[in-house]
């Protein structure tokens, strides 16, 4: 146990400690509109708080209200780096899952499901140095793996949704929605 203990701990202290988020551009372009950081985070896991991937979200003005950048139809992006790898496509895939239908409750959320597996279908597995962006204009969402659109998501309520597992009530930490609203 002793040796175990030993090994977890020299594995700990091997990986890097980020003070912060990675370097994020301070715009992002999305169409037309060019965007501005409005805040950036870590996503960190269990008790000993391994970071697994950075977020950034990226606005037309500054706003720290989630409620008012769920409703506006104004372009905007979630940018996200993976710190590590970890997992499948099918551990990938549960993870969004979980995330929107926690963000999407019934009987006041119904999702239209092949729109959902259309969009799950194009999730990849975590892999370190990997990106994944979502881009809102117009009436799509864009979902882009490593710069490469692999989905593109029409339907108004799953754009709101995809947005709301970041900003919403049930982002994947507390800590990071406070990160990317600017807080």
């Amino acid at each position: 146990m002793k040796a175990l203990l030993k090994g977890l701990l020299a594995l700990l202290l091997s990986q890097p400690v980020l003070a912060g988020p990675p370097d994020f551009p301070n715009t992002w372009q999305v169409g037309e509109a060019t965007l501005q950081r409005n805040g950036a985070g870590i996503r960190e896991y269990g008790i000993f708080k391994i970071d697994g991937y950075a977020a950034a979200l990226y606005l037309t003005e500054p706003s720290d209200d989630a409620e008012a950048i769920l409703a506006s139809d104004a372009p905007k992006a979630v940018h996200m780096r993976y710190l590590r790898g970890g997992g499948d496509v099918d551990d990938a895939r549960d993870v969004w899952r979980e995330s929107i239908d926690a963000n999407c409750p019934p009987p006041n959320c119904a999702l239209d499901p092949e729109a959902v597996e259309a969009f799950l279908t194009a999730v990849a597995p975590a892999r370190k140095g990997h990106t994944e962006t979502m881009e809102f204009d117009d009436d799509v969402m864009r979902y882009r793996v490593d710069g490469t659109v692999a989905a593109t998501v029409a339907d108004e309520t799953l754009r709101r949704v995809l947005l709301a597992t970041w900003i919403g009530n049930a982002p994947p930490t507390e800590k990071l929605k406070r990160k990317l609203l600017g807080r």
